[in-house]
């Protein structure tokens, strides 16, 4: 969730959001304030009902309207939890992910290939070390040291805990898999959520979908 939270921050930049005069626009479905009257100008989420991304659909609808939104971390005012297990964080992700970056599959390898070359510069850097081969070694663990300083400046952005963000290196392998994931359901045209099945449709951008009900299934 840290590397999920702090790519979201660096796409959808909380000042750029809340910048009338920026287009950029989202919003979180875990907790949005909004004004009944702001709501049914945009037609609500009835106005939103063809897209799997409501929320970030919302924001666009209510900015586009010449309305303004603050966009901001809120732990100081609420608490939320999106999912209770890996399964519900599988399927919640994959309804998402592809919708949320312009390039998914891009950027889930960009995201293996640092944590590759971070975990591959430390090993080498530990075995250089130990058998004496001290240059090599040296420069090893200084590109682990950049790579990795890089990487802790982005998750903590995404304001974890520091038990999360102490782990979030191995969420890196996981989230391009989501990404992946994601994107090869959108590109199938069969996307899950809470016992439905979605068939979908993308724009040539990748960026928004336009969905309808296939079909119901058990939940």
């Amino acid at each position: 969730m840290p590397v999920i939270f702090a790519e979201l921050a660096a796409t959808y930049r909380p000042s750029q959001v809340s910048d009338q005069r920026s287009p950029a626009a989202a919003a979180n479905g875990q907790y949005i304030l909004i004004s009944h009257q702001a709501y049914d100008a945009v037609g609500g989420h009835a106005g939103v009902r063809d897209s799997l991304l409501e929320d970030v659909g919302l924001a666009r609808a209510v900015k586009a309207s010449g309305r303004k939104i603050f966009f901001r971390y809120g732990s100081d005012a609420v608490r939320t939890r999106m999912y209770r297990s890996f399964a519900q964080l599988r399927e919640g992700w994959t309804k998402n992910l592809a919708l949320l970056f312009p390039s998914p599959a891009q950027l889930a390898l960009l995201r293996l290939t640092e944590f590759v070359l971070i975990v591959s510069g430390l090993i080498v850097a530990v075995a250089g070390f130990l058998r004496g081969h001290n240059r090599p070694a040296l420069a090893a663990a200084i590109l682990v040291l950049v790579l990795f300083s890089l990487f802790l400046r982005r998750i903590l952005r995404a304001h974890f805990s520091w038990e999360a963000n102490a782990l979030s290196l191995l969420g890196l392998p996981l989230f391009s898999y989501l990404l992946l994931q994601s994107r090869i359901s959108y590109k199938k045209g069969s996307v899950s959520w809470k016992g439905r099945t979605y068939g979908s449709g993308t724009n040539q951008a990748g960026a928004d979908a336009f969905v309808r009900p296939a079909e119901r299934t058990s939940v």
